[in-house]
């Protein structure tokens, strides 16, 4: 009867935020583990499920696979609820009054650092690593503790989609079980072997085939490839059928127009060096003259004064002499201003300021081409972007 009630209370908790136009997409799976610990092994779950986990990329990677399963109508819990109150939510929308499951696919972000919990209920039929790198120091330590961690948990009856350019995941995985890889390298079983012209060629086990491009950054090559080999590997048919017409999720990445000028929303995870440096580099390889706008913070963060991800974070290819302009947002402004120093970005293309607003109306737009606006997904997310997007368009009347 516990469970009945947890899943009761679970769904009016879904209904009450809807109704009062409130987030919190984890708030019903609380309620139901608050009410009942072991609510995630009793309920039903899809019969197929594939689980997308790393330390980058999941959530876009997650949302892919879905979409590309979409007319199966897969589930998926894309807004990024990858802990156990997030996954109790999205199983409990799903189910019917008595527990039972109304969908036969689920695809499931799954937080690395949950791995233990979450795979002690669920084996999925597929797992997808995209890869363990530096992250939260305080958080996730070194990742070749993540790969001792998740490898105590990972289930021996799941396939393993590794990426082959990561040494670190690579490792992942008990004896005898079926791993398949993907990325750049020869070796890998889903091998990039060209990305132009707004295709993507993969060698494949069946052979080469071809792919839309959904986005130039090289992290969305992996991603996208990352989505082909699971979607492969799970027997989905017409892949690239699948493909065709997907997007990079709008929190992830955008594109707009204002007058002649485009502006660019790339998402970086603060914190993790990795995610930000990825973004630095691609904003600072288009080869035109262009203004970066950074915000990036910690201040969601509760550990004190930990700075210490930005000198692993490659700041240096920000004194590229394509960048025109660099301007740091937020409470973290004149440390980021200090490390740019430090990397050698000169001192008289940087301005800062303690808030968006102040930040943004810096921004200069005499003899660019394109705006990048670099964003922490938890801090600022895509209301930095309009807000960049609606200034420009005040300064230039269009």
């Amino acid at each position: 009867m516990r469970f009945l009630i947890a899943l009761w209370a679970a769904k009016l908790a879904a209904r009450v935020l809807r109704l009062l136009g409130r987030g919190g997409t984890h708030v019903p799976g609380r309620v139901a583990l608050a009410i009942c610990p072991d609510f995630l092994r009793r309920i039903d779950k899809p019969a197929r499920v594939i689980a997308v986990t790393g330390s980058n990329g999941k959530t876009t990677v997650t949302n892919l696979i879905a979409d590309a399963l979409a007319p199966e109508g897969a589930i998926s819990n894309r807004q990024g609820a990858n802990l156990d109150a997030g996954l109790a939510a999205l199983l409990a929308s799903t189910a019917t009054l008595t527990g039972g499951q109304r969908v036969d696919i689920g695809v499931f972000e799954v937080d690395e650092r949950s791995s233990e919990r979450v795979y002690s209920w669920l084996t999925p039929e597929i797992i997808v690593v995209t890869n363990l790198t530096k992250d939260s120091i305080r958080r996730n330590a070194h990742p070749e503790y993540m790969r001792w961690f998740m490898d105590q948990a990972l289930p021996a009856g799941s396939t393993l989609v590794l990426n082959a350019d990561d040494p670190v995941s690579l490792q992942l995985g008990s004896a005898g079980q079926r791993r398949v890889s993907y990325g750049l390298k020869a070796t890998a079983d889903y091998q990039v072997l060209r990305s132009e012209a707004g295709q993507v060629t993969l060698s494949e086990p069946a052979g080469e085939r071809v792919y839309p491009l959904l986005n130039d950054n090289v992290a969305n090559v992996y991603n996208e490839a990352a989505a082909i080999a699971a979607l492969s590997e799970f027997g989905a048919d017409n892949v690239a059928d699948r493909i065709t017409g997907l997007t990079i999720d709008t929190t992830r990445y955008s594109e707009h127009h204002v007058g002649q000028l485009s502006v660019i929303g790339q998402a970086a995870k603060g914190l993790n060096p990795m995610a930000v440096s990825g973004a630095f580099r691609y904003a600072a390889s288009w080869p035109g003259r262009k203004a970066v706008i950074v915000a990036i913070d910690d201040i969601f963060d509760n550990s004190g004064e930990n700075i210490c991800w930005q000198y692993d974070t490659d700041y240096e290819v920000l004194a590229d002499a394509g960048v025109t302009q660099l301007v740091f947002a937020g409470p973290r402004h004149l440390d980021h201003v200090a490390r740019a120093l430090l990397a050698g970005v000169p001192g008289e293309k940087m301005s800062s300021a303690p808030s968006t607003a102040q930040a943004i109306a810096l921004l200069r737009t005499d003899g660019i081409e394109r705006v990048y606006v670099l964003y922490d997904v938890v801090c600022y997310s895509t209301t930095f972007v309009a807000e960049v997007v609606s200034e420009l368009r005040r300064k230039l009347g269009s």
